[in-house]
């Protein structure tokens, strides 16, 4: 006798894009803080492949595309305000030097930050 074990893989999949999601937000955060606070995208963006030691062209494509959309989902200058969004472009919509929220920042230095609040 067979039986047949049913789940349901969409949770899964939630949670492992969250769980990128969070993983990328960390690694944004963290190459901020090890280039001054801000600094240019592709900084951030070499920053974070360096770190996680790419070579490959296809997969440093694939990260840059991952970083932007995450950043742009938590970015204060596209939609959200200052207390709900992690990241701000430092001079303004069409600036592409990134700096942490000056709320999400303060917060970060308190110690009071939970990243799983913040992700969407």
């Amino acid at each position: 006798m067979s039986s047949v074990v049913a789940f349901n893989r969409v949770p899964v999949r939630r949670n492992t894009r969250r769980a990128r999601r969070l993983a990328i937000i960390a690694e944004i955060i963290q190459a901020l803080e090890n280039l001054g606070g801000s600094a240019h995208y592709d900084s951030v963006i070499d920053h974070i492949a360096a770190e996680r030691k790419l070579i490959d062209p296809n997969a440093r494509a694939a990260l840059r595309r991952q970083i932007l959309e995450v950043f742009t989902a938590h970015c204060e200058t596209d939609g959200k305000d200052g207390d709900q969004a992690m990241f701000r472009k430092v001079y303004g919509p069409e600036s592409r030097r990134w700096g942490l929220s000056r709320s999400f920042h303060e917060r970060l230095q308190q110690g009071v930050v939970d990243l799983e609040q913040h992700i969407v």
